[in-house]
């Protein structure tokens, strides 16, 4: 009987990425995200996702030429994933188009690609191409080479989370061993079918199906009383899904449940009812179904010419779906079926031409078998050959190595310890070389500060005080003659009155006493406040500034902050920079962002003293820097030590 190879092929073709949408507005998305992609990769997926599309359409001159698009773009990477992927939508196209010999080349291909690969993505990839070339095989009638394929990657589908793979898998080898009529091989896939079906959020069409196929499955062994059972279970779930094309199937395995209950009366019934649904949802595969049920009736009630009619309908259908496993008993049936009935001039014709078939059918397996003999015993031999000449050069290499060792030991064991004794000292030099680096540099920088500090104070107690004396001794001047010398004193007043700010300025900027007074997330509010100019704005933003480090550590990250901030007003040409510290533990972040023309680091002149200031601050902090110009703008990035 038809049994299960259409409906497994449904159900695998399902993994071949396809979406139940219309194929062509699917199309025309990807078409649309392909304008969009920016790399090779994912161009290649895109134009084999289209290929698809294509291909369900019936498009298949459209769907080789994105595939072949697809493959080249894929070509072009070094890793092998993404040719197998190319060639995994190829070998898709090619079975949508029921051309099986080049789809199993392009899966062999794909799966020559990633069988070492063990990368989570690369691993589906191969469980789905295998799923596939099995079925490329199963629709060849090579039933045992597909079945080996896929026992072969049962057990990975078994531990992985793809349970539809894992499910189809099962279904398909019940199917190809009920093919084979070697049902109690079928039998343990069928019940672990039933079994992840029941276990899973499968739907009651799902269930239903499981269970026919197993009620079918029965039929074959002669179990009237599991038959019945999965018949009563595929009727409840059929129950909850409502009308649908699987009450053709059911009714037809009903009424091979009553023939075997020799109620004759009652299997004519339920065809009458298979072919009354098949009319309300015509579907190829349960069309099978229906009419090997009704010969079967037909000829156990020995109607044979009826049975040889159903026969006759069977043989051709299996012809134009070019499905010789099935054309085959069907012509038997046809010359069995017509000798009972008195044509033995038909029941000749189609005696012969079964013998012609069947003898066809066998040299191509038989050829196919010596093939497959013949590549395995060719690579046994090129495996054994290779182990040979790696065996003997591992030995060699053992005997080369135990002699070299042999003699060297006692050489090696004294270039050990001296080794071992110049490798200390040069680790404790360089120990000591960075220790006195770090200490000149933070002197350096701490004799820095304190210079700056003194001057600042110099500047601002001395020579301010003084400039501000003078001020106001003018001021006086002016209010008692302001009718002879006032234009010129109030000149010369306003100069002195930027003198004065300026210089305060100068001293703010070498030492600023917000910083000291006040900490140092003010003390960079206030820097971010003075630096802002007309058209420019800056924003400063803290978050979670604890400070409980070092004055010297402050005054580091003052510089840097002041640096950063300087260079953005003076070179980006921007209109808006923003600055966020923030600090976590013993870290301290600085970002300082802003949407200026950008820069090249290799631009920089090589006497420029801004961010090489900046990065030696940084090491000696024991941070990082990040400069990212690459998009328009700037954005600084540091991380701090500050424990």
């Amino acid at each position: 009987m038809k049994g299960l190879l259409l409906i497994c092929m449904a159900g695998l073709l399902c993994i071949c990425n396809v979406l139940a949408q219309p194929y062509q507005h699917r199309a025309d998305s990807l078409k649309k995200l392909l304008e969009a992609a920016m790399s090779d990769t994912a161009r290649s997926d895109l134009m084999g996702s289209i290929a698809i599309a294509y291909a369900r359409m019936g498009k298949f001159d459209t769907a080789h030429e994105f595939a072949g698009k697809a493959l080249a773009f894929a070509r072009k990477q070094s890793y092998p994933y993404y040719e197998a992927q190319a060639r995994y939508s190829l070998g898709n196209i090619y079975m949508l188009s029921f051309s099986m010999d080049n789809a199993i080349i392009q899966y062999d291909l794909a799966r020559n690609l990633l069988g070492h690969d063990g990368n989570a993505a690369s691993r589906a990839l191969y469980l789905r191409t295998t799923i596939n070339q099995a079925q490329a095989w199963f629709n060849k009638s090579y039933h045992e080479k597909g079945a080996s394929l896929l026992i072969e990657i049962l057990p990975e589908l078994e531990k992985g989370a793809d349970k539809e793979a894992y499910a189809a898998s099962l279904h398909n080898l019940s199917a190809a061993f009920i093919t084979l009529r070697q049902y109690p091989q079928a039998y343990p896939y069928q019940l672990k079918d039933i079994e992840l079906a029941e276990q899973t959020d499968a739907g009651a069409g799902s269930k239903a199906e499981s269970y026919l196929n197993a009620a079918l499955l029965m039929y074959y062994m002669d179990s009237l009383s599991s038959l019945s059972n999965y018949l009563r279970k595929a009727d409840q779930q059929l129950r909850i899904l409502g009308k649908d094309r699987l009450w053709t199937r059911f009714y037809s395995y009903e009424a091979l449940s009553y023939l075997l209950q020799k109620q004759q009366g009652k299997a004519s019934k339920a065809i009458e009812r298979a072919f009354s649904n098949l009319t309300a949802f015509p579907d190829r595969e349960t069309e099978y179904d229906a009419y090997e049920s009704r010969k079967t009736v037909e000829a156990a009630q020995g109607n044979y010419k009826a049975a040889l009619v159903s026969a006759q309908v069977i043989e051709k259908m299996a012809r134009e779906d070019e499905l010789p496993e099935y054309s085959l008993p069907a012509l038997k049936d046809i010359a069995t079926y017509a000798n009972l009935a008195g044509n033995t001039e038909l029941a000749y014709i189609y005696l012969n031409k079964y013998t012609l078939f069947k003898d066809s059918i066998d040299k191509q397996q038989t050829a196919f078998k010596i093939n497959e003999l013949e590549l395995r015993y060719q690579t046994a031999q090129k495996e054994r050959h290779i182990a040979d000449l790696q065996a003997k050069s591992e030995m060699q290499k053992l005997l080369l190595c135990f002699l070299a060792a042999l003699s060297l030991l006692s050489l090696l064991f004294f270039l050990y310890r001296s080794r071992q004794k110049k490798k200390l000292a040069r680790q404790q030099l360089q120990t000591l070389q960075q220790q006195r680096h770090v200490e000149v540099a933070q002197a350096l920088i701490a004799g820095e500060e304190r210079e700056r500090g003194r001057l600042a104070r110099d500047l601002h107690d001395g020579l301010g005080g003084m400039l501000a004396a003078i001020k106001l001794n003018l001021s006086q001047l002016v209010s008692k003659k302001r009718q002879l010398e006032k234009g010129d004193l109030d000149h010369t007043i306003d100069r002195l009155g930027h003198s004065v700010n300026e210089l305060r300025r100068i001293s703010r900027n070498m030492m600023p006493e917000s910083l000291l007074q006040s900490g140092l997330a003010v003390a960079l509010k206030d820097l971010c406040d003075e630096a802002m100019l007309p058209g420019l704005k800056i924003i400063f933003k803290a978050f979670d500034l604890e400070e409980n480090f070092s004055a010297q550590v402050k005054v580091m990250i003052y510089r840097i902050v002041q640096e950063l901030v300087y260079n953005a007003v003076k070179h980006a040409d921007a209109s808006k920079i923003m600055v966020q510290c923030s600090q976590s533990d013993q870290y301290f972040f600085i970002t300082v962002e802003d949407n200026g023309q950008g820069f090249s680091i290799d631009s920089i002149p090589k006497h420029s003293r801004g961010l090489k200031n900046v990065q030696s601050r940084v090491d000696l902090l024991n941070g990082k820097i990040e400069i990212d110009s690459s998009g328009g703008g700037t954005n600084i990035n540091i991380e701090l030590y500050v424990g």
